[in-house]
């Protein structure tokens, strides 16, 4: 993932991110965000990515989708079918195990991605 710099820590209360709030650059991705049907949130992580406007939280659902906001605003800064690499590294960056849930994910995924190409979209 371009500019993932550190995964800081996970956080449980991720609910008030919502997509209703975009920034600008959402505005750039409709096509990719129309193709993504979004599943259940599983996990949020803090995310360094030494970006100018700070701090970013990623939010994990259990298709293996990952949306961005940004963690002072809530603004909603984009969503990526996440790769399998990108989706462990979450976890394994803070030493913890990988769900069931999130493995089954990462499964969903590399699939999608695979059929799809839609990390290139």
């Amino acid at each position: 993932m371009q500019g993932f710099k550190r995964v800081l820590e996970k956080v449980d209360h991720f609910t008030q991110y919502t997509i209703m709030y975009q920034t600008y650059h959402t505005k750039d991705r409709i096509g990719r965000l129309s193709k993504y049907s979004f599943g259940n949130r599983v996990d949020a992580f803090i995310v360094d990515t030494n970006h100018a406007n700070g701090l970013e939280i990623h939010i994990l659902d259990d298709l293996g989708y990952i949306q961005v906001y940004n963690k002072n605003s809530k603004r909603f800064i984009t969503a990526m079918s996440g790769r399998p690499s990108q989706l462990k590294k979450y976890y394994l960056d803070l030493g913890l195990n990988i769900p069931t849930i999130m493995q089954q994910a990462i499964k969903i995924a590399f699939n999608r991605n695979d059929k799809y190409n839609y990390n290139n979209i």
